[in-house]
């Protein structure tokens, strides 16, 4: 049974933004913290930032790009730039910075949400991919990765 057929099964509330497709990713660690920071900001598009060296969640976007950090250690941070996204997280050798991209057509499905932003200026909005698996015999959808999509003022 394909995912369309699965879908048609469960009578999909129509509001939820669903789509055929799935998220390609690949990771890498990346060892000091301007390396990452530089590589980030590279990236471009909109985001947000979290570093040592302020309180504040650093947001950006293409009209007001990330400014040039030095002497800060990132802590985590999200970047989309269309079907895009780039994900910055700690890890035990390093920075892991995983690219995940849009992939049509792939045996699954994209549903798209939105959650609060932490100060309260707007919403943070993501797509998770949920994958086809079999488990105790039966085919199920579970959710498998996330990326983040961009910001919103209103839900």
């Amino acid at each position: 049974m394909s995912v369309v057929e699965l879908l048609g099964k469960v009578g999909l509330n129509k509001e939820v933004a669903v789509s055929i497709g799935g998220l390609k990713r690949h990771s890498e660690i990346v060892k000091t913290a301007q390396d990452v920071l530089v590589r980030f900001a590279g990236f471009g598009g909109e985001g947000w930032l979290c570093a040592t060296d302020s309180k504040e969640i650093r947001r950006f976007s293409p009209a007001a790009p990330l400014p040039e950090l030095k002497d800060c250690w990132p802590l985590c941070a999200e970047a989309v730039k269309g079907d895009e996204s780039l994900h910055l997280a700690r890890g035990a050798e390093g920075w892991i910075l995983t690219t995940l991209r849009r992939a049509l057509g792939e045996d699954g499905v994209l549903v798209a949400s939105s959650l609060m932003a932490k100060d309260g200026k707007g919403w943070l909005c993501y797509e998770t991919a949920w994958e086809s698996t079999t488990a105790a015999g039966q085919r199920e959808l579970r959710p498998a990765v996330f990326r983040f999509t961009g910001f919103k003022a209103e839900r």
